[in-house]
């Protein structure tokens, strides 16, 4: 019985070596190591399949914030824009133009027109069709110049 023990271990030993020796090897590691490249590919994507579901929610609220960036970024490359077309606007006028301040004292009640009235007249040099800039915006036109009339109040 032990003999036939140390016979198959004799023969196991002998196999190893032989499938050990440098023509078999490539042969040997292919075999051995197939089954395990294949469980280990298997069980990789499976768990790549789970942890695609565990992050989507991050993914999802990553996204959100994404989007709300984009429209952020969009927003302000569009008042970006305008206000270099204004700046444009304000540039192409004569250079003999000054640029006068001035008190807004009252507005139209109509809310159709935005209509106010400065302090600033005709004494001034305010003509018809001026433009008018607030903060380097250029936001409208002079329409009617008059000259201004100052009133006292005397107690």
């Amino acid at each position: 019985m032990i003999r036939k023990y140390i016979l198959i271990v004799i023969l196991i030993v002998s196999v190893c070596m032989l499938l050990l020796t440098p023509p078999l090897k490539p042969l040997t590691r292919a075999i051995f190591l197939f089954p395990a490249h294949a469980t280990a590919d298997v069980f990789s994507n499976i768990r790549g399949f789970f942890m695609f579901f565990s992050r989507m929610k991050h993914i999802e609220t990553e996204n959100v914030k994404l989007r709300e960036d984009i429209a952020k970024l969009e927003t302000e490359n569009t008042l970006s824009r305008a206000r270099i077309t204004d700046l444009e606007r304000i540039n192409a006028y004569p250079k003999s133009y000054r640029l006068l301040s001035a008190r807004i004292i009252s507005r139209d009640p109509v809310t159709w027109f935005k209509i106010v009235t400065v302090n600033k007249g005709k004494e001034n040099g305010i003509t018809d069709n001026m433009p008018v800039v607030l903060s380097e915006h250029v936001i409208g036109r002079t329409i009617n110049a008059i000259q201004y009339f100052r009133t006292f109040f005397y107690p």
